[in-house]
C-alpha cells in the first residue's frame, strides 16, 4: 500500500468513527427530549385528570391537548431529521468506495488514482469470471449452438 493510500484510509476511518460519535450523541439526544416530551405530556394528561370539569369540557379540553401533543411532537421529529440531514450532509458516506468517490469529486488525485485501479480490478476479474463461467457451462453442457 501506498503512503498516500494508506493517509487516506486513515483519513476514512477517522471520518467514519466522527460520523458514528455524531450520530450516536444524537440519537442519545434524541432519547432525552423524547423522554422530556413524554414526561411533560404526562404531567399536562394527570393536571387535566385531577381538573374537576364537566365530561364535555374535559372532552374538549383532550382533544386539544392530543392535537397540541401531536404538533409538539412533529415539530421535535423535523428538528432531529434537520440534525441528522446535517450530519449526513458533513459526511456522506458510509463505505470506502463512496468516501473515494466524495474525495475525488473534490479533487484529490490519490483518491482518483484509488478508483482508477480498483476500476481496472474489476474489469479484470469481469473478464477471467465471463471466461469461467462460459468454460463450466460448456463443459457441463449448459451451453447451446
Amino acid at each position: 500500500m501506498k503512503p498516500d493510500r494508506g493517509n487516506l484510509y486513515t483519513e476514512y476511518q477517522v471520518a467514519l468513527a466522527k460520523r458514528r460519535d455524531e450520530m450516536e450523541n444524537l440519537k442519545q439526544q434524541n432519547q432525552r427530549l423524547y423522554t422530556v416530551h413524554q414526561e411533560t405530556w404526562s404531567k399536562h394528561y394527570e393536571t387535566l385528570r385531577k381538573t374537576p370539569l364537566l365530561r364535555n369540557h374535559r372532552k374538549q379540553l383532550l382533544k386539544e391537548f392530543q392535537a397540541k401533543k401531536k404538533r409538539d411532537l412533529e415539530a421535535l421529529r423535523q428538528t432531529l431529521r434537520e440534525k441528522r440531514a446535517d450530519i449526513r450532509s458533513r459526511y456522506p458516506f458510509t463505505t470506502w468506495n463512496q468516501f473515494l468517490r466524495h474525495q475525488a469529486g473534490r479533487g484529490q488525485e490519490t483518491a482518483l488514482a484509488v478508483l482508477r485501479s480498483r476500476q481496472r480490478e474489476i474489469q479484470a476479474e469481469g473478464v477471467a469470471g465471463v471466461e469461467n463461467i462460459t468454460v463450466t457451462q460448456a463443459r457441463s453442457g449448459g451451453l447451446s449452438r
